[in-house]
């Protein structure tokens, strides 16, 4: 006789269902809150080109000028973009005039225009396509002025800069054929003294320009940002990331 078989067991699929549990609040705000900066962004990100940042050349420095002339380089590579000079003069043997001027090479051009010369900028200040420009090459551009007659029957001392403290020029220069702006900043004396001495100078404080042609520059702007925009703080932004828009969304 053979061995009695077993019964068969029965075989059945194991079926598991997956029941979606819901995230915990705050994990699914922050997660829609992505979403939707995502999909309102995206688009713009696609479409639009990488912005342009641009880069700013700074020299600080700390230099005098009293009778004689300074050289300007802001490029740095030997070139005389703009030339202050502090001069006297003498008119018919019995008036004296001392004059701080800037001049500048070929095109070079500053911020002015008014009778008194040129325009003196507080930081933050625009430069560029939008304002009135002057040439100053082979010409002078006035910043401030002294004179007195032979026996100190008149004085005056006049110029936008006379006397002014630690503000800027704004400038306008060419580089291989193309515009770019930059600013210079000064500290300027000028009084006449009890025995009739004229006392013109100035300190040179540090300069800087855009290397991006065409772009405008906040005086006392030291560092570039996105191309054309402009804050009120004088520095460029970049763009914020998703995940910050995200989070700005989410409060």
């Amino acid at each position: 006789m053979g061995k009695p078989e077993l019964p068969r067991t029965k075989e059945r699929a194991s079926t598991r269902i997956r029941v979606a549990e819901p995230l915990p609040g705050d994990t699914d705000k922050r997660l829609r809150a992505y979403a939707l900066a995502a999909s309102a962004a995206g688009v713009g990100l696609l479409a639009l080109a990488p912005p342009a940042y641009a880069e700013i050349i700074y020299t600080p420095t700390h230099i005098k000028l009293t009778n004689g002339r300074l050289v300007v380089d802001l490029t740095n590579s030997g070139t005389e973009n703009f030339l202050l000079t502090d001069t006297t003069e003498s008119h018919s043997g019995y008036a004296y005039t001392r004059e701080l001027e800037i001049n500048g090479s070929s095109n070079a051009s500053v911020i002015g225009g008014d009778h008194k010369g040129v325009t003196v900028l507080h930081a933050g200040s625009v430069i560029g396509s939008s304002r009135s420009f002057q040439k100053v090459s082979g010409g002078e551009g006035l910043l401030a002025g002294a004179s007195v007659s032979g026996y100190g029957f008149y004085s005056r001392v006049y110029g936008n800069w006379a006397n002014v403290r630690r503000s800027y020029m704004g400038l306008k220069f060419i580089i291989n054929g193309e515009v770019h702006y930059g600013w210079a900043e000064l500290s300027v004396l000028d009084r006449i003294d009890k025995h009739h001495g004229l006392n013109v100078g100035a300190l040179l404080l540090g300069y800087a320009y855009e290397t991006t042609p065409n772009l405008p520059i906040k005086a006392g702007q030291t560092n570039g940002g996105e191309a054309g925009t402009v804050s009120p703080n004088g520095f460029h932004p970049r763009p914020k990331t998703l995940g910050a828009l995200a989070r700005g969304a989410a409060k």
